[in-house]
């Protein structure tokens, strides 16, 4: 399609995995030419995946064009950043198709995400969270096959254990558990032998310490509040098991499957949607786009006090206050709410984080009240895990509302949000009376109504069912 669009300019192509019907070998040889040709100007237009030319330092690249969303904020500005180097104009083009928007909001917080569009009417978004959802197969068959591996690796007397595979589904599926055990300080190292299908696994020291600390050092790097809360659990249920260290290695393995679908999933799920709201939310506006890239990324007047949210063991609800006296105008809420994404995206329940985010989002150059009530709902549910009661949460949007003078319209259109899940019509009553009980009208309004209509409903039920009766 390109060649057919641009037929003076020569176009060559380069990715990881051959096309159907190209052998392997021959593709091998193909993508070296073609990165070759590139590096020396030969080509003028290369259609790639976006693993090429990562550390390629090339000065007089002027167009990058992403088709697809990106997995996060960070990773499109490297991959933008491949264009310009050497310093003059460059353009960066995001092309994202959003067809199915409804889905993919359910999807990106975390609800429907059996459900997959047939293929001919995927979007971008769909078949990004495709491979999303692929990387995240199944928490009990993950573990299952976990299990068996760590029974295996703590009963051998040898160094070096063979695991078998066939096919690529099978080899994918083993290898992510065979990664894990090196994770959980079961294996040290691993190789692959395309030629006998199998693993060679090395294994660790296996003794308890090590497992414990492998553990707690891997979630400690994505959160060091609930590494030292598992080291912790960990200790506690070792000393109550009385356990080996072959049931040590078995928990530590249950706790690290815990942990991947608790919160890796959901970090990376939520910078798929940081991502698309940005893209969303700025079409048609570069230097909006940018301005919203760059605050994402920078340190910032805000950035201290947001990691003293995240370090508060009591969840920072106190501290939101204080922040919020720092906004001085709605660029400086919209600021504040992509500085919020980007700690989200390794803590992404945090509820004073949360909290944060949904007020500046309310308050922002562009009020989103979509993606404001997503992270409000969302801090509800987290709240017991920091030991908070939601009703805090309400309080602590209710006084950051009032400071920043969010309008009634969007205060209504946010509390519309939380409530309207037809899809999940207990979660909606649960939100419903958290908002009956807010201080300001609009919300308070909007959660009466809804209960209201609940009542409504249900008597219309019982007098059908008593008619029906006589």
């Amino acid at each position: 399609a390109v060649r057919r669009a641009m037929p003076s300019m020569t176009v060559s192509t380069h990715s990881g995995k051959p096309p159907k019907g190209t052998p392997e070998a021959t593709w091998r040889h193909a993508k070296r030419e073609a990165a070759a040709q590139f590096k020396r100007d030969e080509v003028q237009v290369l259609t790639c995946t976006n693993s090429f030319g990562m550390g390629i330092d090339k000065p007089n690249i002027r167009f990058t064009v992403h088709w697809g969303l990106p997995q996060s904020i960070e990773s499109y500005y490297q991959e933008a950043g491949r264009a310009g180097r050497g310093r003059a104009e460059s353009w960066c083009v995001l092309l994202v198709s959003d067809d199915n928007p409804r889905l993919a909001d359910e999807q990106l917080a975390g609800r429907g995400l059996e459900t997959e569009p047939p293929f001919a009417s995927q979007s971008d978004i769909d078949r990004q969270l495709w491979f999303h959802k692929n990387s995240f197969p199944d928490a009990k068959q993950e573990l299952a096959q976990l299990r068996n591996f760590v029974e295996a690796c703590m009963s051998s007397v040898q160094q070096v254990i063979d695991i078998n595979f066939t096919g690529d589904s099978e080899k994918q599926m083993r290898e992510r558990a065979v990664y894990r055990l090196l994770l959980i300080g079961v294996a040290r190292d691993y190789t692959v032998d395309w030629r006998l299908g199998n693993f060679q696994v090395q294994l660790g020291d296996r003794s308890l310490n090590s497992i414990v600390d492998c553990l707690t050092n891997y979630v400690s790097a994505f959160n060091a509040k609930r590494g030292r809360t598992i080291r912790a659990e960990m200790e506690s249920w070792r000393a109550a098991h009385n356990a080996t260290a072959m049931d040590v290695a078995l928990y530590a393995g249950e706790r690290l499957i815990e942990f991947t679908y608790d919160q890796i999933e959901g970090t990376r799920r939520r910078a798929l949607a940081e991502m698309r709201r940005v893209a969303k939310e700025h079409v048609g506006n570069e230097d909006g786009f940018r301005h919203a890239l760059l605050a994402y990324l920078s340190t910032s007047a805000f950035s201290s006090m947001l990691q003293a949210i995240v370090d508060d063991p009591a969840g920072g609800l106190e501290l939101v206050s204080e922040l919020l006296d720092r906004i001085e105008s709605p660029l400086d809420a919209a600021d504040l709410a992509s500085q919020a994404a980007r700690l989200l995206a390794s803590i992404y329940d945090h509820p004073g984080l949360l909290t944060i985010r949904t007020v500046a989002l309310l308050a922002s150059t562009n009020p989103d009240a979509k993606a404001a009530a997503q992270d409000l709902a969302l801090a509800f549910e987290s709240a017991p895990r920091f030991d908070l009661e939601p009703l805090m949460i309400v309080a602590a949007i209710d006084a950051g509302a009032t400071q920043l003078a969010v309008p009634d319209a969007i205060l209504l259109d946010l509390a519309r949000n939380l409530t309207a899940s037809e899809a999940d019509k207990d979660r909606a009553k649960r939100h419903a009376e958290l908002l009956a009980q807010s201080e300001l009208d609009p919300i308070a309004g909007c959660g009466l109504s809804h209960l209201a209509k609940g009542v409504v409903c249900g008597t219309d039920q019982l007098l059908e069912t008593l008619k029906n009766a006589i």
